[in-house]
C-alpha cells in the first residue's frame, strides 16, 4: 500500500491517505524507496516507488494508479527460516 499524508494537515491532526496498492512481490517486501523523476528537483511530486523483496525482485511502480513499470530478478528467492531454524537464532 502507499500512503501520504496531506501537506496541507499538521502531522499530529493528520491521517494518511491511501494513494494505491502495490501488487507483484510473491514474498516479503524488505525495502522500498521514492523514485524521483528524472531532471527533477527535490520538490517534485514523487510519481514512483522501487522496493525489493524476498522473492529476489525489485521492482518499480506508478504510484498514482499502482501500476508496475519494471520488475528485475537480481536473486533467487529467499525461504523464509523454519520454526526449528529460529528456535535455533532466538
Amino acid at each position: 500500500r502507499a500512503s501520504n499524508l496531506p501537506r496541507t494537515v499538521p502531522l499530529v491532526e493528520g491521517s494518511w491517505d491511501i494513494q494505491s496498492f502495490l501488487f507483484g512481490h510473491l514474498a516479503f517486501v524488505s525495502c522500498a524507496t521514492a523514485v524521483p523523476e528524472p531532471g527533477g528537483d527535490e520538490a517534485s511530486k514523487i510519481e514512483r516507488l522501487a522496493s525489493g523483496g524476498g522473492d529476489g525482485t525489485v521492482r518499480l511502480y506508478r504510484l498514482d494508479d499502482g501500476e508496475e513499470l519494471a520488475c528485475a530478478q537480481l536473486s533467487e528467492p529467499i525461504d523464509p527460516p523454519s520454526p526449528e531454524q529460529l528456535a535455533k537464532i532466538i
